[in-house]
């Protein structure tokens, strides 16, 4: 066996691994749209994600109704493309602030700084709603006061 045999050997395999490793993620990908889908027709949806750099990862998706309690829940932790999403009914049925008071009793920290994040979007997204409503408020009183002028 020659040298350039081996090194193109050693070329074919790791070529091999990496379209493998592409097409896993894109089943998992497949599987995280999927599932995101079939959560959004139950309700609003929260995402919340935490990276691990040589730990496992964590994305948690929540559903939450019109009075901000948790419908369902899943999580999807791990460092392989052969991770999937499972239920966590510790949160179901709790509303938004009972997760936020709970957060800094949780063990895991990945799944607490994965909440956190959803928590925090949420809060955000609230705050730009809350603001748009006013602002349209605004906007229909000025109109209104307007009118009353003419």
């Amino acid at each position: 066996m020659n040298i350039n045999d081996n090194v193109l050997k050693i070329l074919i395999f790791i070529f091999g691994m990496w379209m493998l490793q592409g097409i896993l993620a894109y089943f998992q990908i497949r599987h995280f749209r999927k599932t995101l889908n079939e959560m959004k027709k139950q309700g609003r949806v929260l995402i919340g994600q935490e990276k691990g750099k040589l730990s496992a990862g964590s994305i948690v998706i929540l559903v939450i109704d019109k009075y901000n309690r948790v419908i369902n829940a899943k999580e999807m932790r791990g460092m392989t493309v052969f991770d999937k999403f499972r239920t966590r009914n510790e949160f179901i049925n709790k509303t938004i602030d009972e997760l936020k008071e709970e957060l800094p009793h949780m063990k895991d920290k990945k799944i607490s700084l994965a909440l956190k994040k959803l928590l925090n979007s949420f809060r955000k997204h609230r705050i730009i709603n809350k603001y748009r409503k006013y602002k349209i408020l605004i906007n229909i009183i000025k109109r209104k006061e307007v009118g009353f002028l003419i």
